[in-house]
């Protein structure tokens, strides 16, 4: 405190310089990511649908409700941007 200019606070360092620009590559990287992850995912849950109708002895209506609800809690979780 005190002094003049020449010892006001930097918001720059060596290490790292905070900034508020936009990134637009980032965010497209970032959806483009999720967008191709989705179909492994559904593919990753049909295998699992598989062994749990197994595993629990379950009938196909069951194991639709699991499938349902997950798609349901994945929905609601996921941020919707505009």
């Amino acid at each position: 405190m005190g002094g003049g200019p020449e010892q006001a606070w930097q918001p720059c360092t060596r290490l790292r310089c905070v900034t508020n620009k936009p990134r637009p590559g980032l965010a497209i990287a970032a959806l483009s990511l999720g967008t191709s992850l989705n179909p492994l995912n559904s593919s990753m849950i049909a295998v699992a649908l598989v062994v749990l109708r197994e595993d629990f002895a379950l009938d196909v209506a069951t194991v639709t409700w699991v499938i349902t609800s997950f798609y349901l809690a994945s929905a609601a979780g996921q941020r919707m941007s505009i």
